[in-house]
């Protein structure tokens, strides 16, 4: 079962205000495997603790939710998990491997949540994916986004988070 767990934390300054939530939920992928989905949001609030970041909050548009390329079916169960439909977008990839990427759905004012996940494959490489997720993040943010997560259940370069030469570069 999917936990959300969501608190406000007021231990600091009382002008300043953290709402937090983490959310886990588990998946089972096509090919076989099991893993664990896994996000946490943060934000900054001032009075009274505010909903959900990704949920529908007063004032707010209702979270606008996509999921790029292969990861339709993983987007499908995320958003059976949170109430939500997918949001439409479009992708497409020209001749010489270049590849637009927009949302259909206005996202203005909204938390728009992205599932992409960033493993390369015989198709794509890891590189391909991650300027997809960056150009949709852009696209999004000029659409006027309010904000933008994105939910990478594999994230490409996560194993260059230091240095173990030297001159190694930190990706």
């Amino acid at each position: 079962e999917p936990v959300l767990v969501a608190y406000t934390d007021d231990r600091h300054d009382h002008a300043e205000k953290r709402h937090v939530e983490m959310l886990a939920a588990p998946v089972t992928f096509r090919g076989g495997g099991e893993g664990v989905i896994g996000a946490l949001a943060t934000r900054l609030v001032q009075g009274a603790a505010h909903g959900p970041a990704i949920g529908r909050a007063v004032g707010h548009a209702e979270p606008a939710l996509f999921a790029l390329g292969d990861d339709q079916e993983i987007g499908k169960a995320v958003a059976a998990i949170l109430g939500f439909d997918l949001a439409p977008h479009e992708e497409r990839r020209f001749e010489d491997g270049e590849h637009k990427i927009r949302p259909l759905a206005s996202v203005r004012g909204c938390e728009a949540v992205v599932i992409h996940r960033l493993h390369g494959d015989a198709r794509e490489s890891a590189n391909d994916r991650l300027c997809r997720l960056l150009f949709f993040i852009a696209a999004l943010k000029d659409a006027g986004a309010r904000h933008v997560t994105a939910f990478a259940p594999y994230l490409c370069y996560a194993r260059k988070d230091r240095r173990t030469k030297p001159r190694d570069p930190v990706t």
